[in-house]
């Protein structure tokens, strides 16, 4: 079976028009290296598409129908999308184009969604209230550092050099840690900061992570 399209897999999400204007404000950066889609239900980040920032974004109900039209069978291209406006981004390529046969590259859209990596793009939201470091190998919950997390989303490689760091676990804290941006999270406050001297309360990534 030929791999699909993700708007392929979801032609009952997804509301066609002739008027390309028309969907300009269902389409959405919340922030840099973030697109989200009202019409289509999904949010995507450098990564492909997201279902912690589908549910962040767009709600409960959109991650709901996001996660019916992805279904359980069939071979989905989550890193390769076609926006309502016509749109069609690809991860591997960090492109995005006028249009699904690449007709040319959009460079707003591009620059929006690919452009100025930073250390963030280390850190990723894989799923509502779950955060990852690809630099610091390891990911954590509302409860703080999970190696079970870590296998999950970053691999056998990445949680065994967590064992390594954490070492026998006692005398550690599991519930605080400092991110390779230099957030720092502490899951008893419920709550991430600037930095670890906890200058200035970090909202975006606390409401992600515990809200």
């Amino acid at each position: 079976m030929k791999p699909r399209d993700v708007r392929n897999g979801m032609l009952g999400l997804m509301l066609l028009s002739t008027l390309g204007g028309a969907h300009a404000a269902d389409v959405f950066y919340p922030q840099q290296g973030e697109v989200c889609d009202r019409v289509s239900h999904f949010c995507a980040d450098r990564q492909g598409i997201s279902m912690g920032l589908t549910e962040l974004h767009l709600g409960k109900s959109a991650q709901d129908k996001l996660q019916q039209a992805l279904g359980e069978g069939g071979e989905v291209h989550l890193d390769s999308y076609t926006l309502s406006n016509g749109v069609y981004c690809e991860s591997q390529t960090h492109t995005c184009y006028s249009d699904r046969f690449k007709t040319r590259k959009d460079t707003s859209a591009t620059e929006k969604l690919f452009g100025q990596q930073t250390a963030n793009s280390a850190v990723f939201f894989p799923s509502s209230g779950v955060i990852c470091d690809r630099k610091s190998f390891l990911c954590a919950d509302a409860s703080g550092i999970s190696l079970g997390l870590t296998q999950s989303y970053l691999g056998q490689a990445a949680q065994n050099r967590l064992q390594q760091a954490l070492g026998s676990g006692v005398g550690v804290d599991m519930g605080a840690y400092t991110l390779s941006n230099g957030v720092y999270c502490d899951s008893h406050a419920k709550a991430c900061y600037t930095d670890r001297f906890k200058t200035q309360l970090d909202f975006q990534t606390t409401k992600r992570l515990f809200h």
